[in-house]
């Protein structure tokens, strides 16, 4: 009767974790959301990791500026996403559930054993602390081991099992049996099962520390209080807005740089519905106006005043959205050029959306690309040019019809043609605004109503006049560290794989670098599923049942055979790891057939212990069997058994451990179509290169958009040493020249060669040794300034680097600095202004001494001053290279040797300005000119 009892007990088991995994109708589905684990654990780490992006973005600027190297930037905001909100996500799920059951278990078996037999559970109590106590402490300890680790995403998981008899409680079971009976006998087993279930749940406690020290990171995180809160609903919405913005007796210094003054006193006002062009050396304060005004910063001394109102004092929120801006650097989202514009304005029409690119001249090449404005743009927007971004840029600000205009550089990049358009529309757009014009091309800001020059962080002219001014400007121990040193090898491998794959890989939308980053947080710190505590535990599961079936034969055949059914445990388990898929669309299905895992697995577990007491008993009572060895084959069996279903819980980190290995092992066999690392290259360099480059019959589309020519046949060719520039329409393909001689990708039909030999038959690293890049958008690196430069040169000593910076028009800033060449310049630079980050680019060029210099728009974002000091350095650099370059800005290349105008994928014209000019009006390079000085049009 016992025996069938326990049975029954097997079946409620079962259907209470069933019901605990799958909702049973619609209409209890909020108590069987209560109830399911797996649900409960996507919400909340969904709902974790939507309040931890929303604090993110509601935190300051200067919080991220004060952030030493590595905390709060977008690999770590990426990381923490991925993998902390993950590692919470398998604790709910899995973790949690299983530490309660073990723990529920322990708790009933020790009721039921005092209630059978009080002298027995007391003699045991001691044993059972031996089992808890170790668990606890292991607990604390690990909480701040953890969160010391998981900022370098090195978290260390193990737990130390104890298993300790006593011969006391040893002997006193003994000497109750034989007054008491099967009493004690239950009682003993009821010790025994609740022991094991303590040693069941000590695993999990990895985990769950794990994920209690990734949920402080988030939580702290989330409960953080921006200085400068954009959800704060507090301050004042004004009803109308004249647009007089006024800076009184403004001091400000950036959090990560208190010694370096950057206004110093700055009083300004500019009056309503007029526009403004704030003019002044690089790092004279220009931009930083602009984000004083959006605050991004507060000043430390003064006010910012809007129509007499305390800027600090209206609500952020609505304060921004009267305000559009344009950066010098287009930022594009991995999405459509519709959304990207639609950002500007929540709600907009696609009408709306079409008269904004009309309105900066966009409109015209997005109708021409093959999907018009659902055309993905790519990660920061690789897939388009970057007069286009700009363009697109300007549509996003402008669609929200905003009250304030604010424009830094935002036409810089633009070609000629577009650059007229643009300024025009922007003009118009102007009128009855209040617009703020940042600009070193006196070009744009012709039509203002008011000319501010800035210098260290003061008004020193204002109003037309200072037009004149402005040209003298200047400025478990072995698991676990072989699953560390595992997964640390897997990253090192991983990155250095995706290092060798070709640009055109990267322009897939599947390879953003938010993606990437989190295949390096997250899957490949999955590995530690093959050697960390899941593999530990499979391995001791293997080998100890192995042991226990071999001596439960020895000591009782018949019920050991019986007792094998407990293994089916192990597959119930991971039927439910398999087929439960925790994604949205798919989880419905994946929770139902997942219930029924796991209800034949907690089932199994009873039943099957039920079973081997029945049929031990036939076996005893038959005489088959000596109690004595029924009794130590049962406790042999039914230890194994627990650790087997202990390991079988951890199939289902195996199982997402083995998703994540097939998806970083996809990358690391992928062969990379232009591998860099490759050295089976028929042709060594072992001098420099002459530079002849030399492109025959060349087509040419981009991967991603493979209908949509760029090239349809060019033949160029540019001597070596000389200096060949490269002019045209916005999109016709001149950055793309460029990424053929880098070899970012290779042409669909046609060669390209240098130096006679086709490109493809060069090493490529060493190939790209030879050539230096300066792109219209300079990237640098979170490092200081002096291991920026150093990047162009391997090894390079000091005076090199310094002599780069001085012919780069650098040193000088530097040198001011507080912390000179170790100046921290902060994620992708920001901690410097356009220019300074320009001018090391630069330097970072020059101390490479290439045999082939490329200049995208290297000038573009420099003030007057600095512009023409950089202009005769380069020019002297071109005397012994040959140079490609790539300009809007037809005086900027009237020196060189070789003009070619590129339209329509070929080129149309080619020679020297003179020779160029003499075409007249037929000409297109002469049409580009008259549009620069205004006089003309270009078709």
């Amino acid at each position: 009767m016992l025996i069938v009892k326990l049975l029954y007990v097997a079946i409620a088991v079962g259907l209470s974790a069933f019901v605990g995994e799958f909702s049973i109708s619609k209409s209890n589905e909020l108590l069987s959301e209560g109830l399911c684990w797996t649900r409960t654990a996507e919400r909340q780490s969904f709902i974790m990791r939507m309040e931890y992006l929303k604090s993110v973005l509601r935190q300051q600027v200067g919080f991220f500026d004060t952030q030493e190297a590595g905390s709060s930037t977008t690999h770590q905001v990426v990381s923490t996403i991925s993998n902390d909100a993950n590692s919470i996500q398998v604790a709910i799920c899995d973790k949690i559930p299983n530490c309660l059951a073990y723990m529920s278990t322990f708790v009933f078996c020790l009721v039921t054993s005092y209630m059978l037999s009080w002298k027995l559970a007391l003699a045991a109590l001691p044993l059972t602390l031996m089992f808890i106590i170790p668990g606890l402490v292991f607990g604390k300890f690990m909480v701040d081991v953890i969160m010391k680790m998981v900022e370098s995403y090195e978290v260390a998981g193990g737990i130390a099992e104890q298993a300790v008899s006593s011969i006391r409680t040893a002997w006193l079971g003994t000497y109750l049996v034989t007054e008491k009976g099967g009493s004690i006998f239950v009682a003993g087993i009821n010790i025994i099962i609740g022991g094991l279930s303590v040693l069941g749940a000590l695993p999990n406690l990895t985990s769950i520390t794990e994920a209690m020290a990734a949920s402080t990171r988030i939580f702290q995180m989330i409960d953080r209080t921006p200085s400068i809160d954009s959800d704060d609903k507090k301050g004042k919405a004004l009803s109308f807005i004249r647009g007089e913005i006024q800076f009184q007796d403004i001091y400000f210094n950036y959090p990560s740089r208190l010694d370096t003054p950057i206004l110093q006193g700055l009083n300004l006002t500019i009056p309503a519905g007029k526009t403004v062009g704030l003019v002044g050396g690089s790092g004279s304060g220009k931009s930083t106006v602009i984000s004083l005004l959006q605050r991004f910063y507060d000043p430390d001394e003064g006010q910012i005043l809007l129509d007499g109102h305390k800027v600090n004092m209206l609500q952020l929120k609505w304060w921004r959205s009267q305000m559009g801006l344009v950066n010098q650097e287009p930022v594009l989202f991995a999405t459509s050029i519709k959304e990207n514009i639609l950002f500007g304005k929540e709600g907009a029409s696609m009408d709306d959306v079409v008269n904004a690119a009309k309105d900066a001249n966009a409109h015209d090449f997005i109708t021409k690309l093959q999907d018009g404005y659902e055309t993905q743009v790519g990660q920061f927007g690789f897939q388009l040019s970057g007069g286009q971004k700009q363009r697109i840029a300007i549509a996003r600000a402008l669609i929200r019809d905003p009250k304030i205009l604010l424009l830094d550089e935002a036409t810089s990049v633009l070609d000629v043609k577009s650059k007229g358009i643009v300024q025009d529309a922007i003009d118009e757009a102007s009128k009855g605004r209040t617009t703020i014009n940042i600009a070193h091309r006196l070009s744009t800001i012709r039509t203002a109503n008011l000319i501010v020059v800035l210098q260290a962080g003061r008004v020193i002219e204002s109003g037309i006049a200072a037009l004149d001014f402005i040209t003298s400007l200047l400025q478990h121990y072995n698991f676990t560290v072989m699953g560390e040193k595992l997964t640390t090898r897997v990253r090192e491998k991983l990155l250095a794989k995706l290092m060798t794959f070709e640009i055109g890989w990267f322009d897939d939308d599947e390879n953003t670098s938010a993606s990437i980053c989190a295949k390096l947080a997250t899957e490949a710190n999955m590995f530690r599923s093959l050697v960390g505590d899941p593999m530990s535990l499979l391995v001791q599961a293997f080998f100890g049942s192995l042991f226990a079936y071999i001596l439960g034969l020895i000591l009782t055949w018949r019920l050991a055979l019986v007792m094998i059914v407990q293994p089916l445990v192990v597959g119930s388990y991971y039927s439910k790891s398999v087929l439960m898929k925790s994604m949205a669309g798919k989880a419905q299905k994946a929770h139902k057939e997942g219930s029924f895992g796991l209800f034949s697995s907690q089932f199994l577990n009873t039943a099957s212990t039920a079973l081997s007491f029945w049929y031990g008993g036939r076996l005893l009572t038959e005489g088959l069997i000596s109690p004595e060895h029924l009794f130590q084959a049962f406790l042999i069996l039914l230890f194994f058994a627990y650790v087997i279903a202990e390991a079988g819980s951890m199939t289902n980190d195996l199982s997402k451990g083995g998703n994540a290995i097939r998806s970083v092992l996809a990358i690391l066999d992928r062969k990379s179509e232009i591998d860099p690392s490759n050295s089976w290259g028929a042709l060594d360099i072992k001098k420099k290169l002459k530079g002849q480059v030399e492109f025959n019959n060349v087509f040419f589309a981009y991967p991603t958009r493979p209908d949509q020519m760029i090239f349809k046949g060019l033949n160029l060719k540019i001597d070596a040493g000389k200096t060949m520039a490269l002019v045209g329409p916005s999109g016709y393909g001149k950055s793309t020249v460029i990424g053929l001689i880098e070899r970012f990708y290779d042409p669909m039909k046609g060669t390209v060669f240098i130096d006679g030999q086709d490109v493809k038959s060069y090493k490529l690293r060493l190939l790209r040794s030879h050539i230096a890049l300066v792109s219209q958008e300079p990237t640098l690196f979170a490092g200081t300034i002096r291991e920026n430069i150093a990047y162009g040169k391997e090894d390079a000593r000091e005076s090199e680097i310094r002599k780069a910076t001085v012919l780069a028009n650098a040193h000088e800033f530097i040198s001011v600095m507080k912390d000179g060449y170790d100046t921290y310049c902060g994620e992708r630079g920001v901690q410097l202004s356009g220019g300074q980050k320009q001018r090391i680019a630069l330097a970072r060029a020059i101390i490479k001494d290439p045999s082939i210099l490329l200049l995208d728009e290297a000038t573009s974002a420099l003030d007057s001053v600095s512009e023409s000091l950089v202009q005769d350095a380069l020019e002297k650099m071109m005397v012994v290279r040959t140079c490609v370059v790539i300009a809007h800005r037809l005086s900027t290349i009237q020196k060189s040797n070789c003009i070619s105008v590129i339209k329509n994928g070929k080129v149309v014209e080619q020679g020297s300005h003179t020779e160029l000019m003499e075409l007249g009006n037929g000409g297109a390079y002469y049409s580009l000119t008259r549009i620069q000085s205004g006089s003309s049009s270009y078709h």
